[in-house]
């Protein structure tokens, strides 16, 4: 008998809908607020390189201004020690400016008004008594007069020669700060992408699950009710076959035995063509006695 067909409740389609406006807008999220949060990353270290190049510059700024302090004290005649307090104060001008723009921003280096890191800072404060010193002292060799610069210019060039050092060695210390906190947001940066994807890959695999899963295991149910729909017909078309043959069976030893007139002949035939045709182990007749109370063995 062809078995009963099990009917389950279809996937509500409202649970696809949400699913299907939620994931999109899950997965743009994840994609673009990352993306804003790692420009605003990188945006702070865009102007890096600019800015070391302008330490560097400093640098260089500060060993001039002690070689035009050296050629200054040297020098053997008003017009040589004038042009050369000219070469200092324009000098002195670009390390003034220039190292203020460092520290607070300028428009005209090109230096953004930002803030520095809070280790910057430290740094910029550690070298700023040989940063004064060296400022001060050439702004005095700039204005000492003919009378007194030979007496007052070897304590100002001392000055400046003794602090250039120690303000090389906190510029260098600044411009690999400056360094490090680039490579840090490109290491966040990383991570951050890093992260994204696998988010995403989350959300690919949970949408998977809620989305495509139930749509497997109804076409998994669908594929066995087809699977047993088969088997069903398969018993049915045995069975219609088997009930052909045997009626097929029934004709042909109708057919075989119609012209069999005698009782005992007729009775064995039908029971041994019936045991023949149908296969049975055993096949028998039995008859009423004429009394009627008891049955015989007949064929």
């Amino acid at each position: 008998m062809p078995q009963e067909a099990h009917h389950n409740p279809p996937i509500e389609k409202n649970s696809f809908n949400v699913l299907n406006l939620a994931f999109p807008a899950l997965l743009l999220a994840f994609l673009i607020i990352p993306q804003i949060a790692t420009q605003i990353l990188l945006s702070r270290g865009a102007n890096d390189p600019h800015i070391i190049s302008i330490i560097g510059r400093q640098q260089t700024l500060s060993q001039n201004i002690s070689k035009t302090a050296l050629k200054l004290q040297v020098a053997t005649n008003d017009e040589i020690r004038n042009q050369t307090k000219k070469v200092l104060a324009a000098l002195l001008d670009t390390f003034e400016k220039s190292q203020i723009g460092l520290q607070y921003g300028d428009a005209e280096l090109s230096i953004p008004f930002q803030s520095n890191s809070k280790e910057v800072g430290s740094l910029y404060a550690a070298i700023v008594p040989a940063y004064d010193a060296i400022l001060t002292a050439g702004r005095c060799l700039v204005t000492s007069t003919a009378s007194n610069c030979n007496s007052l210019s070897n304590s100002y060039v001392n000055v400046i020669l003794g602090n250039e050092n120690s303000f090389l060695d906190g510029m260098n210390q600044i411009s690999l700060q400056y360094e490090t906190e680039t490579n840090n947001r490109l290491s966040q940066a990383k991570l951050i992408s890093f992260v994204v994807l696998l988010v995403i890959l989350l959300l690919f695999a949970v949408s998977s699950a809620l989305l495509f899963r139930p749509i497997a295991e109804r076409q998994a149910e669908t594929v066995e009710e087809l699977k047993r729909s088969r088997i069903s017909l398969q018993a049915a078309v045995l069975d219609s076959e088997a009930r052909s043959t045997e009626l097929q069976t029934v004709v042909d030893v109708g057919t075989q035995v119609s012209t069999i007139l005698e009782v005992d002949r007729l009775l064995r035939d039908v029971s041994d063509l019936t045991k023949e045709r149908l296969r049975l182990y055993h096949s028998h007749i039995y008859l009423l006695n004429d009394t009627r109370d008891t049955l015989v063995l007949t064929a």
